[in-house]
């Protein structure tokens, strides 16, 4: 009976993905993981270093953001009960392997003779380990684990790459897809996919695994630490997400970023991870701990109301939802570094304890600040506002300023505001060092034109701030349709710690001649973790 359960899932699975168009598996033998909110995995301690289980970690959380929260991994231990991924070198026999490899869902045979796990085989070394020090080389698998196959072996292949059979040094790499095992023939070929091999992979020494078609037009393999657009709808579809929330891909321009040349590569990333252990953001993160800091992703009133939402080493993008009331987080949390594009991503300073949005000097655009106080740094950066998530473009490294020293000598958040009518930016800000008043500031922290008194005490019918005894973060929420007014979420901590947020009707036009206030507290703080509409218990 069991047998028959597992396998009934298996081909409903297949017949649905059927509808995806792209290179996915429809071998029955494999199925999608059937807790797509909960995959859980472990890593084999005893061989991976404590950098490389930062590694995998952060790879686990780029790939669930660049899924935008679709599915999610959790680690676990060995004891957990639950059907898993063991991440280890060792094949079943306890052989040390060479070269990384992943079965392409969720082995059902495992499953139904009731083993405890199935193994993703990660590996250091050259020539074929993926831990080099890269997030693309080990996300690949992660991929391929919730179904995506490799797109260098769909078995129309030969119209895009040539590959060189002398040159193959492991076995099968490059075998070419039957129909009984994947589909390809609906989506365009995909060079840009976070399964394609580079040229050089898998081949001996010295020489290519293939060359690229001339009819494929110019470029090369890009070596992104991203999944492509169509790797995002393809395992979108799979587990039933919206595959219209995946940000689009430039794969042409990125093909002539990467060169048109089809000499040997370097297995090395443009983008490498730092020495010291990238963070690791499980689900839950922001449930239990206080938020350090709050903005807008686009500014105000822009179409799209995306905001970040920062503590210790991690940032979350979430919206307010003006019908329930409710934080809807837009995926999981992730490393601020790895959240922010290279080349400045990855140079950001956590925790970030403070934000704010500039006009660039020519006046075209909004920047966002993004700064550490205790390093004195900021990392700038511009966003695109057609897009809803992940869209900021950090050109240059971390860096101090003298904005941002005004800001860290006087205040300890910030939230944006456009006044319409001049039009410029003010900031409304946590006023040092009580950490318990709020003002109207100037756009680069110099002037203050008003402030509050008793912000936490008081309030219109009496309704107060407590029991929040210090303000950790200001975001003004805006409803874009018009029918609410705005408000002002106001995040802070009791006197035990604990993480809470208040919301605040108030006058936000960030008008410098206007008094702060009057303010209407709407209820009593409640705990932070009760306001998310997922990942908190």
């Amino acid at each position: 009976m069991a047998s028959r359960v597992w396998w009934s899932a298996a081909i409903l699975w297949m017949i649905m993905v059927r509808k995806v168009l792209g290179t996915y598996n429809v071998d029955p033998s494999f199925s999608r993981w059937p807790t797509k909110s909960a995959i859980p995995f472990y890593m084999d301690t005893s061989y991976y270093t404590p950098t490389e289980q930062g590694w995998i970690r952060s790879a686990a959380s780029k790939i669930m953001a660049d899924l935008q929260g679709c599915v999610t991994f959790v680690e676990t231990t060995a004891s957990d009960p639950r059907f898993k991924i063991f991440i280890t070198p060792y094949n079943d026999y306890g052989v040390l392997q060479t070269f990384c490899y992943s079965y392409q869902g969720q082995y059902n045979l495992l499953v139904n003779t009731v083993q405890p796990f199935q193994r993703m085989i990660l590996v250091r070394g050259a020539p074929y380990g993926c831990l080099d020090g890269t997030l693309r080389n080990i996300m690949k698998y992660f991929a391929i684990i919730l179904g995506k196959r490799n797109e260098h072996q769909r078995g129309d292949r030969e119209n895009y790459i040539n590959v060189i059979n002398a040159n193959i040094a492991v076995p099968n790499s490059y075998r070419l897809y039957n129909d009984s095992e994947a589909r390809w023939s609906l989506k365009p070929y995909d060079f840009c996919s976070i399964t394609h091999n580079r040229i050089n992979d898998y081949s001996t020494p010295g020489t290519n695994a293939f060359t690229i078609a001339a009819s494929s037009g110019p470029g090369g393999i890009p070596f992104l630490n991203t999944i492509s657009q169509i790797d995002c709808q393809l395992i979108s579809m799979i587990y039933n997400c919206d595959p219209n929330l995946c940000p689009a891909l430039d794969c042409n321009a990125a093909r002539l970023s990467a060169g048109a040349s089809t000499t040997l590569a370097p297995v090395t990333s443009t983008t490498p991870f730092p020495t010291t252990t990238p963070a690791y953001c499980p689900t839950n993160y922001f449930c239990t701990r206080p938020t350090e800091e709050s903005s807008y992703l686009l500014g105000p009133y822009q179409f799209y109301q995306t905001l970040l939402m920062y503590s210790g080493p991690c940032v979350m993008e979430y919206t307010f939802d003006w019908n329930t009331g409710f934080f809807n987080p837009s995926g999981p949390p992730v490393p601020v570094t790895t959240y922010f594009p290279s080349p400045g991503g990855p140079t950001a300073v956590t925790p970030v304890d403070l934000a704010y949005m500039q006009v660039d000097p020519n006046g075209a655009q909004l920047l966002l600040t993004v700064a550490n106080s205790a390093s004195a740094t900021g990392l700038t950066c511009s966003t695109d506002p057609s897009v809803p998530t992940n869209a900021a473009t950090c050109p240059t490294a971390a860096g101090s300023s003298t904005i941002l020293a005004n800001a860290l000598a006087k205040v300890s958040s910030v939230t944006t505001q456009i006044n319409l009518q001049i039009p410029d930016i003010y900031q409304y800000v946590v006023l040092k060092p009580g950490n318990n008043e709020i003002a109207l500031m100037s756009s680069d922290f110099t002037q203050t034109f008003a402030q509050s008194t008793g912000f936490l005490t008081s309030g219109v019918g009496g309704v107060t701030g407590a029991p929040m005894v210090t303000i950790t973060a200001l975001q003004i929420l805006q409803d874009q349709s018009n029918v609410n007014n705005d408000l002002m979420a106001v995040f802070g901590t009791d006197a035990a710690g604990n993480p809470l947020v208040g919301f605040v009707d108030m006058l936000t036009t960030a008008d410098p001649l206007l008094p702060i206030g009057p303010w209407a507290w709407m209820g009593t703080p409640m705990p932070l973790a009760q306001t998310f509409s997922r990942y908190c218990p």
